[in-house]
């Protein structure tokens, strides 16, 4: 902390947040824990936002009631997938936000880009606009790896996106690699999850509310339920190919979340014998209040940052089994992970802790430990604050 600069500096700094993400997803959670920590700090923040992101509009005109420092601006940006020769042919787009931009005399454009591709109109006028830009990217995958329509396109005309912020914020040392492979020559700095969990609902009373038994055995999900990106489908195929006789399939399956794959999840469930074994939750500002229900929390995905939902379960003291893919990776203990893709190691990886529960459960403490002393507000705070000072000095 002897070298934090001191926050009193970002009192009366104007700053731009840029997202026109149409979805709301984890970086949108941080990136308002940003913003509130902006306002906290006496900064005022303009907002620019894709209104078709209804539950990131709602959460920001919560916060515009709260503060008089808070303005709000509409985008609605056409699909651009192909950024280099859309912006080619059509330059006033970009220089129609930079001139957005300048009428406000930020001190600093703050780009939330869950991916390469998401927000870039952003970084790309205040690149034009000539200012400071600091970009939150929790995604830097190539469109390969994502699995996106048009990867090798989308790569190939999107790449130069990477050298556009002044500096990167990021959430690990996958994240810090991928964007060095793809291309990123300028400072990248480390912004821990910002985890809040203050009073977690007890498990007992987390599965009275659910109406499960105190004994059920409890497995599922939390997040965004689709298939490209969380492995829904993974999870489903594992479940289904338990054998009969497995204690698996005694459980209960709890899900927190909705998303497009929620009705195939739940058809398909339905026909393997599991309608009335199935719990669904859908989104909550209260994710606390269910975690601890979990026996075991899992997290499938193809490919993730560092995600916060598997951070808040264990505070929540729900073990996790996840794929061994990016932040996961790095952050959970080898028995904790399984190879991605593969429903028949994941199957596996949950039967080894309904065989030994007590011996999964082992690291528990110490990953709580990381994240209250890692992931709380004051290294959160510290991070941002550091990142936005070098930023501006640059």
């Amino acid at each position: 902390m002897a070298n934090q600069p001191n926050s009193t500096f970002l009192k009366e700094k104007r700053i731009i947040v840029y997202n026109d993400a149409k979805n709301f997803g984890g970086h949108e959670v941080m990136t308002l824990r940003a913003i509130r920590l902006l306002l906290s700090k006496c900064a005022s923040v303009s907002c620019f936002y894709c209104p078709l992101n209804q539950k990131w509009e709602s959460a920001l005109r919560g916060l515009e009631t709260e503060s008089p420092n808070l303005t709000l601006h509409e985008v609605e940006l056409p699909k651009i997938r192909f950024h280099q020769p859309y912006h080619f042919f059509h330059p006033k787009l970009v220089r129609d936000m930079a001139e957005s931009f300048k009428q406000l005399s930020p001190d600093l454009v703050f780009v939330a880009q869950g991916t390469l591709e998401t927000s870039a109109v952003g970084a790309l006028a205040t690149l034009k606009a000539g200012l400071p830009c600091l970009s939150y990217i929790p995604l830097a995958h190539s469109f390969r790896e994502l699995g996106s329509n048009r990867a090798f396109r989308r790569d190939l005309f999107n790449s130069y996106l990477a050298k556009t912020p002044t500096r990167w914020l990021t959430n690990g040392k996958a994240q810090v690699n991928r964007l060095k492979e793809r291309g990123a020559n300028q400072p990248i700095d480390f912004l821990p999850n910002l985890v809040e969990i203050a009073n977690p609902l007890p498990a007992g009373e987390a599965k009275q509310r659910l109406g499960f038994a105190q004994s059920d055995l409890v497995i599922g999900m939390c997040g965004r339920m689709d298939k490209q990106q969380k492995g829904c489908d993974i999870f489903i195929d594992a479940v289904r190919r338990a054998p009969k006789d497995s204690l698996l399939r005694q459980a209960r399956l709890l899900f927190i979340g909705d998303g497009p794959y929620w009705v195939k999840m739940k058809e398909d469930l339905n026909n393997d014998g599991w309608v009335d074994s199935i719990k669904h939750v859908g989104w909550t500002d209260k994710p606390e209040n269910y975690y601890s229900a979990f026996s075991l929390m899992v997290i499938p995905s193809r490919f993730e940052g560092l995600p916060v939902a598997m951070q808040e379960a264990i505070l929540c003291d729900a073990p996790v089994a996840a794929t061994a893919v990016d932040g996961m990776a790095d952050f959970l203990p080898a028995n904790w992970t399984c190879k991605p893709k593969d429903p028949s190691a994941l199957l596996r990886l949950i039967e080894s802790y309904i065989e030994n529960p007590k011996g999964y459960r082992a690291p528990l403490e110490k990953l709580k430990a990381t994240i209250r002393t890692e992931y709380n507000h004051e290294a959160f705070e510290e991070a941002l604050i550091s990142s936005i000072d070098n930023t501006l000095r640059s």
